[in-house]
Formats: C-alpha cells, sequence, structure tokens
C-alpha cells in the first residue's frame, strides 16, 4: 500500500483542496506541517508568516476527514522563545491532537540565517553535526536539556501510539499537557530510568508508578487503560500483571470467540466507546459488570495501525 509524504504549508489550503484530501484512500497521504513555534515574535524573526488561526483552522478540518495522517513539529532554542513561551507553544499544538507532534532542536548550520545572526541571539551550538543549539539568550542550557526529557517522554508515551488511551485520560488530571510531560520526565529522572532499557509492558508499569504519585484515585481506571492499550496493539502473549484473572471470564471468551478469528476478547468494567472517538471525553464511569470488547488484528485503523475494536454482547450465542 503506498503511503505518500508531503511537507505542507497548513494555513495556505483551501476548503476545495481538504475537501479533496477527504475523498482519498485514508493513509493514502501523510501530512507534514512545520508550526516551528506559536509565538508571533519568534515566527516574525524567522521569517515564518503562518496565519496560526488559518493553519489550526485547517488541522482540524484535516482531522474531521479521517483520511490523513497529521504530523507537526515544533522548534526548541529559536529566538524570542524563552521556556514559558515554549510550553505555551507545546500546549497550544499538543491540545490539536495530531497523530503526532514532535519536539526538534534548532540546528544551527553554516550560510543559514540563524548562523549569520548566533552572536545576536546569544546562540551556543555544537561545532561538529548536527550543529544543534545549546543554549540562547531565551533559554539556558539545563532548560533545553529539561525539554531532551519531555521530548523522549512524547516520543515513547504519545508518538509510539502505544498509550494512546491511557494518556487521553492522563491528558486531564493536569492543566498543561508540558506539564504532563515534564513531570513524567521528572518522574523517570528521580527513578533513574532513563539509563535503562525498558519493554512495553515495564513502560505500562512505569506508568502505573507515575499514577500513583499523580491521579491515585483514579488508578483502576488506568489498569485498564493500560490493558486496553497493550491488546489495542497487538495480540500479547504476556498477560499484564495487574489485568483480571483469566479464570473469572475464561468460560465466556470460549463461546463469545467462537466464530472469531485472529482477535483477542477482554472484559473492562469502563465503558471505552467515547474514549475511541474524543481526546478529552471525562473520566468514566466503572460499571458493576464488566463487558467484553474485541480487538481485531485483520483489519487495523490506516492512520494509526490500531486494532479494530467493537464491543461484544454477552448475551451472544
Amino acid at each position: 500500500v503506498t503511503n505518500f509524504h508531503l511537507e505542507i504549508a497548513a494555513d495556505l489550503l483551501r476548503e476545495e483542496e481538504i475537501a479533496l484530501i477527504g475523498q482519498m484512500r485514508p493513509g493514502l497521504i501523510q501530512l507534514e506541517i512545520g508550526v516551528q513555534s506559536t509565538n508571533a515574535r519568534t515566527l516574525g524573526e524567522i521569517r515564518r508568516g503562518a496565519d496560526l488561526e488559518r493553519l489550526t483552522q485547517a488541522v482540524l478540518a484535516l482531522k474531521e476527514t479521517g483520511t490523513v495522517h497529521q504530523h507537526l513539529d515544533l522548534i526548541a532554542g529559536l529566538p524570542y522563545e524563552d521556556y514559558g513561551s515554549f510550553q505555551r507553544s507545546f500546549d497550544g499544538i499538543f491540545r490539536l491532537h495530531p497523530q503526532k507532534l514532535q519536539l526538534g532542536f534548532l540546528k544551527v548550520l553554516k550560510g543559514t540565517y540563524m548562523y549569520e545572526n548566533r552572536e545576536a541571539y546569544g546562540i551556543l551550538h555544537w561545532q561538529q553535526p548536527p550543529y544543534e543549539v545549546l543554549g540562547t539568550r531565551w533559554m539556558s542550557y539545563e532548560e533545553l536539556i529539561w525539554l531532551h526529557r519531555v521530548e523522549e517522554m512524547l516520543e515513547v508515551y504519545c508518538n509510539s501510539g502505544q498509550f494512546e488511551m491511557t494518556m487521553k485520560i492522563l491528558e486531564q488530571a493536569f492543566d498543561s499537557p508540558f506539564l504532563l510531560f515534564w513531570k513524567l520526565g521528572d518522574y523517570y529522572e528521580r527513578q533513574g530510568l532513563f539509563q535503562r532499557k525498558h519493554t512495553r509492558m515495564g513502560r505500562s508499569e512505569i506508568l502505573l508508578g507515575f499514577v500513583k504519585e499523580e491521579d491515585v484515585s483514579h488508578l483502576e481506571l488506568y489498569k485498564e487503560t493500560l490493558t486496553f492499550d497493550l491488546y489495542y496493539r497487538e495480540n500479547m502473549k504476556s498477560r499484564p500483571p495487574w489485568a483480571m484473572e483469566t479464570c473469572l471470564f475464561k468460560e465466556a471468551v470460549r463461546r463469545l470467540g467462537r466464530e472469531r478469528q485472529n482477535c483477542h476478547l477482554e472484559p473492562f468494567y469502563y465503558d471505552f466507546k467515547m474514549l475511541l472517538k474524543n481526546a478529552q471525553p471525562g473520566y468514566p464511569e466503572r460499571k458493576q459488570e464488566w463487558e467484553f470488547y474485541c480487538f481485531s488484528y485483520e483489519e487495523r485503523d490506516p492512520l494509526t495501525g490500531q486494532a479494530k475494536v467493537e464491543k461484544v454482547s454477552r448475551k451472544e450465542p
């Protein structure tokens, strides 16, 4: 299946072009949109005259089509962008919920506008490739180190697509998405976790430890979202240690899964239908009885690669 990756200025898209994209096969194209920053002075200084309001409208309209994977970029270390300004840029773009938000760092290449004005901007950078920024008049070396931690947490827990349901819930526990990833990076740092290799199950267990510090009142909900996320991506060979014992529903799975191939049936006490659709649906209520969800691995979302999910009636013969 062919996929075309295109870099575009989203604020230049017209309604007719968005409508055309909406008629395309889902996954045919992937759009990379270089936002860089939402700081107007920064954008003016780097000669990026983007209309942020039109860009936002275009991103949301493209999302509504359901046919295109969107990849939005932010750059740290730009002129007139301090730590607080960057946090506002991050929060604004994250809340658009693209399939991927990439946090990059300024590269100061010889012959570029940034290189010619490096002294005026107080830019320090590596003298060897990739010539990455180490500090500016507006952002210190220590602050950039913290942004690298935020970037790693963003890649692991958001851009990987492996914790989609859990992050939708966890985002609601914080006033700022940036603060969520900052605190998660701080947790990794305090626990000495950056220096170790982690399996996907291990990353999930780490997230449960983080939840116990930040949102423990919803711990049982997070156990279910993490179980959902693990099976959403693949039919796990190892069962999560916090998940429901299989002996409690083994017979129901045998009965319900009789006609189902290459799928996994899992019971949940929480209703995930709204969570599947919305980025911020609120905390779902726990039900008195569990309901089964079927994860079909032969039918996957062409934009995210996640399994097709449907609720299964327990009364099914």
